[in-house]
């Protein structure tokens, strides 16, 4: 039987010539992939149940600091007396619900408009809300400083000018 002498290079080096390097070599590859695979796959399950616990602790923390404040009627009228009026704020991102109950229509051409009360505000912040019968509004108002403002609901003539002129005829004032 005759030896075959091994291949070589160029330069008279020996070159391994075995068929089972290039099936070694993908082996190591696929078994390195699976590892990989194996690590991505738990860091997703990582990553999942990590949003789960940031989720929780953002609804657990979502009532911290709101603030909740029944509006007391200013107006001697006995129509506004037996309106209830809520505001529920959240000073962490300036905004808040209104809810009204029992609040008598406003006169001809005039509108019940809401105002946060910042006492670091020159004058009272228009939220822009129209104040509708028995219901609820969403608000915002920008520029807010305190975390315990004030409301107020004034009568204003047609939608409401920028800033308050009409007659105010719920508030309570910052920090109650």
């Amino acid at each position: 039987m005759m030896d075959r002498a091994p291949a070589q290079n160029s330069k008279g080096r020996a070159i391994l010539s075995s068929p089972w390097i290039p099936l070694g070599i993908a082996t190591v590859l696929v078994i390195f992939g699976i590892i990989q695979l194996r690590q991505i796959v738990s860091l997703k399950a990582q990553l999942s149940e990590a949003r789960k616990e940031v989720n929780r602790l953002n609804e657990s923390n979502a009532l911290d600091g709101l603030r909740l404040s029944i509006l007391q009627a200013r107006d001697p009228d006995p129509a506004y007396a037996s309106a209830t009026v809520l505001v529920a704020w959240d000073p962490h991102q300036n905004r808040g619900v209104l809810t009204s109950q029992n609040p008598s229509a406003p006169p001809e051409g005039q509108s019940y408009h809401l105002w946060v009360l910042d006492p670091t505000a020159a004058a009272p912040i228009n939220t822009g809300a129209i104040i509708q019968a028995n219901g609820s509004v969403r608000f915002g108002a920008e520029m807010v400083n305190s975390t315990s403002p004030g409301f107020a609901i004034s009568l204003e003539p047609g939608t409401g000018p920028a800033t308050t002129t009409g007659t105010v005829l719920f508030a309570i004032s910052p920090g109650e």
